[in-house]
């Protein structure tokens, strides 16, 4: 077991995310994807934001994702609180902040409390850093045909499509860092207690 692998384990292990040191070369030259985050994890995207300094930050849908918006509309006062705190934890972007509304959102809220971001209500395609991105909640509702990059969220990924010239990328599954300078992914895991604190979304596909 290498040193850094037994890194990244205390890290998971201690609740904390890893910031692996290759990823340096990254820093202030790379674009982040991030999707479904229970506000449990802002600290740790908050030290991952300051680690790599991304010039984009692209967010798939349903920014609290502990708060099951689609289920208890109610809840909308404390999905506001939370969302709150993750917009005012991000800083600014160079190339900008892009969210598309998940089943769990309420996109008026997002544009209220981040009036420079870019909110979608749905799908969308974007041009970031001379990539195209393709981004939507579900990975059904992905533009067609397929761009060079295709974000998504929601549940686990199916089938690994088969695009020449497309990439699909899943940000429940990891954290997705893309360079900007030759488009080269990067994954990195979610700690361990985020998934759980999704309300075990893998296991009843909320």
């Amino acid at each position: 077991m290498t040193v850094k692998t037994v890194m990244d384990l205390a890290y998971r292990l201690t609740g904390r995310m890893a910031l692996p040191r290759e990823l340096e070369t990254l820093r202030g030259r790379c674009l982040l994807h991030v999707s479904d985050t229970p506000s449990t994890f802002y600290g740790d995207l908050q030290r991952l934001l300051l680690f790599l300094c991304p010039l984009a930050l692209i967010h798939t849908g349903d920014v609290a994702d502990d708060v099951k918006l689609e289920l208890r509309p109610r809840e909308i006062g404390l999905y506001s609180r939370k969302a709150a705190d993750l917009l005012g934890r991000l800083g600014t972007f160079p190339e900008g902040l892009y969210i598309t509304g998940g089943n769990h959102d309420d996109t008026e809220t997002l544009r209220r409390l981040a009036p420079e971001a870019t909110v979608f209500d749905g799908a969308a395609v974007v041009t970031v850093c001379g990539l195209t991105l393709a981004m939507a909640h579900y990975f059904r509702d992905l533009p067609r045909p397929p761009r060079p990059y295709n974000l998504y969220g929601h549940s686990p990924s199916p089938p690994a499509p088969r695009r020449e010239g497309a990439v699909f990328l899943n940000g429940l599954d990891a954290v997705n860092v893309i360079a900007a300078d030759d488009g080269t992914v990067h994954f990195l895991p979610y700690p361990a207690y985020v998934n759980g604190n999704r309300c075990r979304k893998r296991k009843i596909g909320l």
